[in-house]
């Protein structure tokens, strides 16, 4: 199964959803539909980055307003959430496992629904939308994660 983590702004669409199939898993980290500040954002990405077993427990009682969500699985789920990058602040995908981290600059748009659809199988996906994430809380801990050019080279 490939753990990955999706840092990127996200903006909630209400009239439409997504699909999740049996060993499809995605984890929203941090208040779900709010913009999450830039000092949670760090400690969830170094966290997950250094123990990917960490609960949303575990950062309910580390952050400060972080509210728990059940990670999502099998079945047809809204809403869907409308996705796009940027330099600054750094959004990226990274496989957890690899480290290999692909930018999403600012020309990146998609939506959820239509990034499940074109990831691996089996995947685990912890997702971060932000609104005001500091660029310098993505690349501090990211810095050790290998730049790929494309979708297929995080997977490889």
């Amino acid at each position: 199964m490939s753990n990955l983590i999706l840092v990127c702004h996200g903006g909630l669409d209400e009239f439409r959803s997504f699909e999740l199939k049996k060993d499809q898993v995605v984890h929203y980290r941090g208040n779900f539909g709010a913009p999450i500040n830039e000092s949670s954002a760090r400690r969830i990405v170094k966290t997950l980055l250094q123990d990917p077993t960490t609960t949303d427990k575990q950062f309910s009682t580390e952050l400060k307003n972080y509210q728990p969500s059940e990670p999502l699985t099998n079945g047809t789920f809204r809403p869907d959430i409308n996705f796009s990058g940027s330099e600054k602040p750094k959004c990226f995908v990274m496989n957890m496992t690899t480290k290999h981290r692909l930018d999403l600059g600012s020309g990146w748009r998609s939506r959820l629904s239509d990034l499940v659809r074109q990831l691996p199988q089996n995947f685990y996906l912890n997702l971060i939308c932000c609104t005001n994430l500091g660029i310098d809380a993505a690349r501090s801990s990211v810095d050790e994660a290998v730049a790929v050019e494309t979708w297929k080279d995080v997977f490889s």
